[in-house]
């Protein structure tokens, strides 16, 4: 197999990867989200019930489209970036991008109507009665806070990951260029490990792709040499 084809193929397993735990940071974060919300509120909303009977009200929220509403109104908030934004691609290249759309008229506007939905399905499954559905819904403002809370400090983790891959791509460049493969595996390792807390960021996914070629690259041949015609190969792969 020629230099070209084993980059790609490398390429190809690390962008799988990188797909697969951002699928799953999706849906588990936003799950923890509105879990969490739930939690904090529902207890406030029903407090002359029983413990058992606020855990199955919460169950019934959830089973009735709460988290895969959210999963499917956040994917029309990130068409709805792309559109507004200009993005040539199906990501975001900033977490400010993210915040001008996840939060008021964005995210949590339909949080909201799918939060009535959501209640109004679990009566009439018989989940919850209409008294509880009164009181959550009158609780209704107070979990949205909860929610604008924990989307705004998963936003602020989202800054801090993305400066630690910023500070892990320094430092790999850093160790290219004073030939250390040790450092450079370190540093790759490090940048692929806070990949996979981040959201798809277009300019991030784009120097952790060009890393990762310029790894594969050293290591496959063996030499900190890279030729120009190396370097167009890992920049066009990369893109």
């Amino acid at each position: 197999m020629d230099l070209g084809n084993k980059i790609k193929e490398g390429l190809s397993e690390f962008n799988e990867k990188l797909v697969d735990a951002q699928r799953r940071f999706m849906e588990t974060n936003i799950g923890k989200i509105l879990n969490n919300a739930l939690d904090a509120t529902l207890k406030i909303a029903l407090p002359d019930v029983a413990e058992d009977v606020v855990i199955g009200a919460k169950d019934a929220l959830l089973e009735n489209g709460l988290i895969d509403g959210a999963k499917q109104i956040w994917n029309n908030i990130k068409e709805y970036g792309k559109s507004a934004l200009g993005l040539a691609t199906g990501n975001f290249e900033s977490v400010e991008q993210v915040q001008m759309v996840a939060g008021s008229g964005g995210i949590l506007d339909g949080i909201s109507s799918l939060f009535d939905m959501a209640l109004d399905k679990s009566v009439d499954s018989g989940k919850i009665t209409k008294s509880a559905r009164q009181k959550i819904k009158s609780s209704k403002n107070s979990i949205l806070k909860n929610i604008k809370s924990e989307v705004t400090e998963e936003l602020d983790n989202q800054i801090k990951y993305v400066e630690k891959i910023e500070e892990y791509s320094g430092k790999w460049k850093e160790c290219y260029e004073n030939q250390d493969l040790k450092g450079m595996k370190n540093a790759n390792k490090n940048i692929q490990k806070y990949l996979e807390k981040t959201l798809p960021l277009e300019n991030v996914l784009k120097e952790a792709r060009k890393i990762e070629i310029m790894q594969n690259l050293v290591e496959n041949t063996g030499s900190f040499e890279i030729t120009e015609e190396e370097r167009e190969l890992a920049e066009a792969l990369a893109s």
